[in-house]
């Protein structure tokens, strides 16, 4: 749970039904109390005080005060309810955000978390925004972090005839088509593999391609951090629509995350995972093509029915449209 996109939900919550925000005195006592116990506790007695806040990022260039711990006490159809609202607090051990409801009547508890879910992914800030994932010192991720959208015109981008014009109409294209798409029974996850030397203009075009889609949620991930491909292709599923960038994807091809298999198999088991009607989009980049094939030829399972070559299977599907066309692997 993203403690911003939490805080944005309560805050339209409640100013759809009657309440007010309190804090909780207590100092880190309280951390470490349910919503329960801090009503009823026979140890320690919390009471009404200040509200705690702290800053988080809604994009590369701006931030929102969100509720760190506070009280909500709401009141709906005449029915109250106490909602805590926690952010995390890896020094008290809470890792993750937390929100507890309790109310005399279970019904409204499950109504409150189920629009709090709603508006969480209606009004997220991640919808429609740039994202990358950065790698902790203990391998994890930090979670996601907010890009500058590029704005490269085709003018600056010096390539044969029609090879912009061919990744731009796969990318963005099928996506301007989407619903008549879905309605014909047409697959909408896409791939375009873009190698080459440096040099060739892939991270350019790639610029390009994110700075032609405003709205359209972005995941872009280089090198080491491609090991959070599930979660990014999690994200674009959840946003949808999305591009998700993998830069240097050779740089990777042999290289095994937490799982025995190579990040590349990742890469691929994620396009996968996704439905074929997902408007997602995945761009990858690569200076060694040859990498990837020899990383290709050793994938359980998949030897014996690959078509030959793994960059011109994805460059074939990715001149298909408008005929089916299924995930670029």
């Amino acid at each position: 749970m993203r403690p911003i996109d939490a805080d944005i939900a309560l805050a339209v919550i409640a100013e759809r039904w009657e309440g007010r925000l309190i804090g909780v005195t207590g100092a880190d006592q309280r951390f470490h109390h349910s919503i329960s116990e801090l009503i009823a506790n026979p140890h320690t007695r919390f009471s009404e005080g200040p509200v705690s806040y702290e800053h988080r990022a809604t994009g590369p260039d701006a931030d929102r005060r969100v509720v760190a711990f506070g009280v909500h006490l709401l009141r709906r159809d005449g029915i109250p309810l106490a909602v805590t609202q926690r952010a995390p607090a890896p020094q008290q051990g809470q890792e993750q955000a937390m929100i507890e409801v309790i109310s005399s009547d279970e019904d409204a508890a499950v109504a409150l978390l189920e629009e709090l879910r709603r508006l969480m992914l209606e009004r997220s800030v991640l919808k429609g925004k740039v994202l990358s994932f950065q790698p902790t010192q203990f391998g994890d991720s930090a979670g996601a972090t907010f890009l500058p959208r590029p704005d490269v015109p085709a003018e600056a981008i010096v390539l044969p005839p029609g090879v912009l014009e061919a990744v731009v109409s796969h990318v963005v294209g099928i996506g301007e088509h989407r619903e008549a798409l879905r309605a014909a029974g047409q697959h909408l996850k896409r791939g375009v593999l873009l190698y080459g030397p440096p040099g060739t203009r892939k991270t350019l075009t790639v610029r390009h391609l994110l700075g032609r889609t405003p709205g359209t949620t972005a995941v872009v991930l280089t090198g080491s951090s491609i090991g959070f491909v599930t979660q990014a292709a999690e994200l674009a599923r959840t946003f949808q629509p999305s591009i998700v960038v993998l830069e240097d994807i050779d740089l990777v091809a042999m290289e095994h995350s937490y799982s025995p298999q190579p990040l590349l198999f990742e890469v691929l088991d994620a396009l996968d995972g996704l439905d074929a009607d997902a408007d997602v989009a995945f761009v990858m980049t690569t200076n060694r093509v040859q990498v990837l094939e020899r990383a290709l030829a050793t994938r359980p399972g998949r030897a014996k029915g690959a078509t030959g070559s793994f960059a011109k299977e994805l460059m074939r599907r990715a001149q298909c449209w408008p005929r089916r066309c299924g995930a670029a692997r």
